[in-house]
């Protein structure tokens, strides 16, 4: 084997994708951490109200403002969907009662102040609450988020779901960044190769949009962004020292590869996740 230009293989492998056959072997992915803020970023709300946040005072770019506010947005699913697990679905969450707590956007942490201890019909419903603030801070990332996804989060909170599936909405890919959709896929992947034998045939009644064999990567395929997971996450997750240098895919092409070449899996695979009852947080931890 003749060694070749060294930006050779990887280009290769990006191009792999539309036509090449990967082994059928999954491998567990270890612990990824997002990664860090810019340095701009990092003294970041240690402690404001979600009303100060909004007025930006460190003037965040807006990435990173996007990254606070789907930070934001998940805790609050978390929190709203426990009062609700517990019979208090209402109560007051408005910009000057939620606390942000944090200094970096993409691990921001919120507290409702003055929650109620038990069910109070005269104060305003939670989710309906939850649903402005959203819709407001979504609006805001118009630019920057896919509409299907947008469409299909509030289309959920419009529906009046359960409360397991309310609680599901943390890991919407509209509130996940580039880097995290990818790592979802990767872990939803294996979670369903282990623990649900069988899955391939029922993905593909459920998401009939192609007929295309798992073992290919094939472009805007569920099946095609199985198989690509399959080889980029020994790259991403596990042990790149393994991997011949030249042959290396950056974290970022791996992201950018899933969420171009594949844009409808994440959702797809979401929509299935619920179909099926699957806690995509037990799923993934």
């Amino acid at each position: 084997h003749k060694k070749g230009h060294p930006h050779r293989h990887r280009q290769l492998l990006l191009q792999q994708w539309q036509v090449h056959q990967w082994p059928s072997t999954v491998a567990s992915p270890s612990v990824a951490k997002t990664a860090a803020a810019p340095a701009s970023a990092q003294r970041l709300y240690v402690r404001c109200s979600f009303k100060e946040y909004l007025e930006n005072p460190y003037q965040l770019d807006g990435e990173q403002f996007k990254r606070g506010g789907q930070s934001i947005l998940r805790g609050l699913i978390g929190k709203v969907a426990r009062l609700g697990l517990k019979g208090i679905t209402e109560g007051r969450l408005t910009a000057g009662n939620i606390l942000v707590i944090g200094n970096k956007a993409e691990n921001l942490e919120v507290e409702i102040l003055d929650t109620p201890q038990k069910y109070n019909q005269a104060l305003p419903s939670y989710r309906e609450q939850f649903r402005k603030l959203a819709s407001e801070m979504v609006d805001a990332w118009e630019a920057t988020c896919l509409l299907a996804w947008s469409q299909h989060f509030f289309e959920m909170l419009d529906n009046c779901i359960p409360w397991f599936y309310f609680k599901q909405l943390e890991w919407h890919p509209l509130l996940l960044s580039s880097h995290e959709v990818a790592v979802v896929i990767f872990r939803l992947y294996t979670h369903l190769d282990v623990e649900k034998k069988g899955w391939k045939n029922n993905y593909k009644e459920l998401i009939t949009r192609e007929n295309v064999d798992f073992g290919k990567i094939i472009s805007r395929t569920g099946r095609g962004a199985f198989a690509f997971s399959k080889k980029s996450e020994i790259q991403l997750l596990q042990k790149p020292e393994e991997i011949p240098a030249d042959a290396l895919l950056t974290r970022e092409e791996i992201e950018n590869t899933l969420t171009q070449a594949f844009p409808e899996v994440p959702l797809e695979l979401f929509d299935y996740m619920l179909h099926k009852h699957i806690d995509i947080n037990a799923a993934i931890t």
